[in-house]
């Protein structure tokens, strides 16, 4: 399941919490990073192996939680998030090797 083809992100640019607990998701879109007033993003249990590389556009994010996905990299932008002072998520040990 993914959610590229349900919302049309250009209609909620003004989001500021996103939460999508356990449904499964294998992406995100790629156009995740319109969301820029978005201050939190849960996605705690989902299925996501990457995120995209837009998500370095999310530079109002104060909050993000990723635990609970078969997480195996993180795109490049991942550093713009300068502001992110809670992040959560668990990195398998490959991501420390």
């Amino acid at each position: 399941m993914d959610i590229q083809h349900r919302i049309k992100l250009s209609k909620i640019r003004l989001l500021n919490l996103f939460q999508l607990y356990g449904n499964q998701l294998r992406m995100l879109p790629q156009d995740f990073g319109q969301l820029q007033a978005l201050q939190e993003l849960h996605l705690r249990v989902n299925q996501l192996i990457t995120l995209p590389e837009s998500i370095g556009r999310l530079t109002s994010l104060r909050r993000l939680i990723l635990e609970g996905n078969p997480l195996i990299a993180l795109p490049e932008s991942f550093q713009q998030l300068k502001k992110l002072p809670d992040l959560s998520m668990a990195l398998p040990a490959k991501f420390w090797d």
